[in-house]
């Protein structure tokens, strides 16, 4: 009868054992979803450099962004807008540089979908070939 009880009581141990030991969860954070670097400064909105038709550039802090141009015409009165593009974005590093992943959700092609890289100056931003100043 001891031997019973002793059998039961291990049986129970083990599994509460096993039970306590499947439901753990230390899974890394899925790394796809977050930055690799600090994207502090990247958020908000830039305006392109030197140009009569400057692209404007807009990244929010909850990934989402749009890239459209400002068009200017001397036949207009004001300056209007013309295509716009939306896409989401993750901040990375590739070969020590500090990189932005773009995939293009909807809207006109303005911007490829793809790596860019950037480099942050104070108020302004150099992005791919493109140079940008806070607005």
């Amino acid at each position: 009868m001891k031997a019973i009880k002793y059998f039961a009581f291990m049986m129970l141990a083990m599994t509460f054992a096993l039970g306590f030991s499947a439901c753990s969860d230390d899974d890394d954070k899925d790394k796809d979803d977050e930055d690799v670097v600090n994207t502090d400064g990247l958020v908000g909105t830039w305006v392109e450099d030197d140009s009569d038709n400057p692209y404007i550039l807009t990244f929010s802090s909850n990934h989402t962004g749009s890239i459209e141009y400002e068009f200017n015409d001397e036949n207009y009165s004001r300056a209007y807008f013309g295509e716009r593009q939306q896409f989401k974005w993750k901040a990375t590093e590739k070969n020590g540089d500090t990189c932005c992943e773009i995939l293009t959700t909807s809207g006109d092609y303005i911007l490829d979908d793809g790596t860019y890289k950037y480099i942050l100056i104070g108020n302004s931003m150099n992005f791919g070939n493109l140079r940008f100043t806070r607005r």
